[in-house]
């Protein structure tokens, strides 16, 4: 059984208009590009759970999107997928964070990795991998703006969508906004209140439990049967190898976008974790072999060798903390306050301007090659020495284009450079 054409209004996309002007959005399409979805019935149906109503998007796309043709720049890409981490937060999942090399990959390869970070949020098995023949059937699904059936296997599903601005935007559509809305109406058309068998069956397709290993295709055609973009996906459940091998695995872009050309070692993070607040800093072991996180409350997160020496964390401050540094000698750590407090760990107090009237808030530290001092710097860049780390200048009494954020000293010790909001560096 078909699932019948989910239908939105690309005036959706608008700041000025809201989402109740526009639910019944399959009337709507002399108004522009009407975004739509359509795809087929599953054959095995997923537990997984579902969103009672659509869920809205918390920031409108139309000022960094438009909404007349295809757009991949980094504004319209950020605001999808805040919404989608807005969406996400529902469930309480953990954010999505896009690989490092999404903008590299096919419009096919970033539906296949978008749906991949899907399951894996949730606990489900990845799709394997992409194969020529998968992505072939999803070819002439976008070409000719319409779901596609894949013979020859024990499960097969496919899903489509039309005049979506990018693949993020159709995995909004596909996850978030396939159901009902609050007030009982729906814009996929096959999801009614009467009958809500044909509510969320994109979501259901994209979560699907049916198999250990599904494989996939997928593929993006600009212009294509009268879509500025269209998109579709085939899922299947293959039991072994294809004989033609495949062309992109998710085994692939983990090991394309986890590696690096350097030797900075990973040894965990706090993502996807509820912090009591947001992380400002952190600071590696004079070895390399680990770091610590600061969060704005002086909470301490230690991995790798770097040894836990106590935090700030569930006692009262009197402003927030913004930076850290280590101690190359001792293998401590310091923390510096918006005020100009230190707080010190397995590390000498060399002094602080806690207390000090400032003219403008400190907003990080750097501690000397030795360990014998440190500095801090306030947002105007206006520096502050203690021990053994020599004032070489500072632009306290100049008119900073934008605000100091960050400062790191030399390998010698006898210098440091500031860093500006928009990345102009000053070097003293």
């Amino acid at each position: 059984m078909p699932l019948r054409a989910l239908q939105r209004s690309s005036r959706l996309l608008g700041a000025a208009l809201g989402v109740a002007g526009l639910l019944a959005g399959v009337g709507m399409r002399g108004t522009g590009p009407v975004r739509q979805l359509d795809g087929t019935s599953l054959v095995a149906t997923s537990a997984t759970y579902t969103p009672p109503y659509n869920i809205a998007p918390a920031e409108p796309w139309g000022a960094a999107c438009g909404s007349g043709s295809y757009n991949e720049s980094g504004p319209c890409i950020s605001v999808i997928l805040y919404d989608i981490n807005q969406a996400r937060a529902q469930e309480s999942l953990p954010p999505m964070v896009l690989p490092v090399n999404f903008s590299l990959l096919t419009g096919g390869e970033q539906m296949f990795v978008l749906i991949n970070l899907e399951r894996i949020a949730r606990g489900l098995a990845p799709l394997t991998g992409m194969t020529a023949s998968l992505n072939s059937y999803a070819e002439t699904g976008a070409g000719q703006g319409s779901d596609v059936n894949v013979p020859g296997y024990s499960y097969s599903s496919s899903i489509w969508a039309g005049n979506e601005v990018n693949p993020l935007a159709a995995m909004y559509d596909w996850m978030y906004y396939d159901g009902l809305n609050s007030d009982g109406t729906s814009i996929n058309v096959s999801c009614t209140t009467s009958d809500t068998s044909g509510c969320w069956q994109h979501r259901e397709i994209i979560l699907d439990q049916s198999s250990s290993n599904l494989d996939a295709g997928a593929a993006l055609a600009l212009n294509a049967a009268g879509y500025f973009a269209s998109y579709a996906a085939v899922i299947v459940a293959d039991t072994e190898l294809p004989a033609s091998g495949y062309v992109f695995t998710w085994t692939q872009e983990l090991s394309d976008f986890l590696s690096t050309s350097g030797d900075a070692g990973s040894y965990g993070s706090m993502s996807g974790i509820a912090l009591n607040q947001p992380v400002v800093g952190m600071a590696s072991t004079p070895d390399g072999g680990g770091y610590w996180l600061v969060a704005s409350d002086g909470g301490i997160f230690s991995f790798g060798d770097a040894h836990f020496y106590g935090s700030m964390g569930g006692t009262k401050l009197n402003q927030p903390v913004v930076g850290m540094a280590a101690d190359p000698a001792t293998g401590g750590y310091w923390m510096v306050a918006a005020d100009g407090g230190v707080f010190s760990f397995n590390a000498p107090f060399y002094g602080s301007m806690g207390g000090t009237k400032l003219n403008k808030p400190v907003v990080g530290m750097a501690s000397t090659p030795d360990g014998g001092g440190y500095w801090m710097v306030a947002a105007d860049g206006g520096i502050f020495s203690f021990g053994g780390a020599g004032f070489y200048g500072s632009t306290g009494a100049a008119q900073l284009p934008s605000p100091v954020v960050a400062m790191q000293g030399t390998p010698s010790g006898g210098g440091y450079w500031f860093a500006g909001a928009d990345g102009a560096v000053y070097p003293l």
